[in-house]
């Protein structure tokens, strides 16, 4: 499933860093608390054009691995190469080779507020709701509803719990007639975070 590293993007964040004013220093309210070994378990079923689930698969994230970047301690997650650090002005990511940081999710923020995001700013991100109530297998979440559009025209709604992650995602593609479907949608269903 391709769209599973950009879900890793939204759900995975930390850095700590004291000394820089883009680092967290004692941030206690962030978009996603984490320290190694902190997970979150999810359903993903895929669907085809006609709303038909026809794949469902467990999905897991954890942090295993950090490294030390300008001075600030990253998390990697989607593979080796895909690092992000939660900042003061939210989730921020990059990738190893390249230049630009991205911001991924804008936290804290206000409804309505839009900015362009990606290693391309192939990403318009808009932050539609602050307070949206999502009830899943793991429990009941006040969320944060983020919705991207990528410049090919497919979308993501983002539901994410501030000090939680990502509770729910759904991505949304482009039909051949017009239009879009559901393709994908991945519930949180259980979570282990560290104190």
């Amino acid at each position: 499933m391709k769209k599973v590293p950009l879900v890793a993007a939204f759900v995975l964040a930390s850095c700590t860093n004291g000394d820089s004013p883009t680092g967290t220093g004692s941030l206690t309210n962030v978009i996603v608390p984490l320290k190694l070994g902190n997970s979150w378990m999810y359903s993903a079923t895929s669907y085809d054009e006609n709303g038909v689930g026809y794949a469902w698969l467990p999905y897991t994230l954890e942090l295993l691995q950090d490294t030390i970047l300008n001075n600030e301690t990253c998390y990697f997650i989607g593979g080796e190469r895909t690092l992000v650090v939660n900042r003061y002005d939210g989730l921020w990511g990059f990738d190893l080779g390249t230049i630009p940081q991205y911001l991924v999710l804008k936290y804290p923020s206000s409804e309505g507020y839009t900015y362009s995001t990606g290693s391309e700013r192939e990403y318009t991100i808009t932050v539609h709701n602050r307070d949206t109530s999502v009830a899943v297998a793991s429990g009941r979440y006040s969320c944060y509803l983020y919705l991207a559009r990528h410049v090919s025209g497919s979308e993501i709604q983002a539901f994410v719990a501030p000090n939680t992650g990502i509770v729910m995602a759904e991505f949304f593609e482009k039909k051949q007639f017009g239009g879009t479907y559901l393709s994908l949608r991945m519930v949180l269903t259980d979570l282990h975070l560290q104190e």
